[in-house]
């Protein structure tokens, strides 16, 4: 893999394999959670939607004492509706989607086991299992692997060509990078893309990226706004 086959690339697998030992486990879990969340909605698995977002309050470091007691419970809820008889779990989850999703959403949420200096590998080998479980839901999976691949560069940007933010975080461009990523609208990008030109960016990618050329759909995690912010 190198720069210009990862821009082209329509395959979440070979793209998410390259990446092993590379992102943090914030930046792993934040992936999982953007590739099940429009699917868990569309089903309307409410429990698996309490989890992934409890999840990415987790990996931000946002979520209160309450609340990281409450993602135990929800990852404990969500691998019992994935395991039990279908008799014990509400209607909604029944079916073989049902067992496809919940097995995703417990790989993007639970914690691995084996030693603490494999954790963040175990963590990207579940969340690469989880992507798999997504795929297998749709007849045609390639199709799910491009809407992935399309995450992967929205969210990790393109590893082999990095970019350095450090001298265009102004604090116009900071405060629209955090208003964005609090509030999880993404509608003020193009509001970006002239914040950080006004501050001497000059990165086609950068920009292009924030003004959707191409179209491209946003998530937390977004590789510009973390970018912006320092996270990693």
């Amino acid at each position: 893999m190198n720069a210009t086959k990862w821009a082209a690339s329509r395959t979440s697998r070979t793209m998410f394999d390259a990446l092993k030992g590379k992102l943090s486990e914030r930046k792993l879990r934040l992936i999982g959670a953007a590739c099940a969340k429009k699917i868990v909605a569309g089903y309307k698995f409410t429990e698996c939607a309490d989890a992934l977002l409890l999840v990415e309050k987790t990996v931000d470091g946002t979520a209160t004492a309450k609340e990281r007691k409450e993602l135990v419970r929800s990852v404990a809820e969500v691998r019992r509706l994935c395991n039990a008889p279908q008799r014990t779990v509400p209607k909604r989850y029944h079916g073989y989607p049902a067992k496809f999703i919940t097995g995703a959403v417990w790989d993007i949420s639970c914690e691995p086991v084996g030693e603490p200096s494999e954790r963040l590998a175990g963590i990207h080998d579940s969340i690469s299992e989880a992507l798999e479980s997504l795929c297998a839901l749709w007849r045609v999976p390639s199709k799910e692997r491009l809407r992935q691949a399309h995450i992967l560069r929205e969210i990790v940007g393109n590893p082999f060509r990095p970019v350095a933010f450090d001298a265009w975080r102004s604090s116009t461009a900071v405060a629209v990078a955090k208003q964005m990523y609090d509030s999880r609208d993404f509608g003020a990008m193009p509001i970006l893309a002239d914040a950080l030109q006004d501050a001497g960016c000059d990165n086609d990618e950068v920009l292009n990226h924030c003004r959707n050329k191409p179209a491209v759909e946003h998530f937390r995690g977004c590789w510009v706004v973390d970018g912006v912010l320092g996270k990693s």
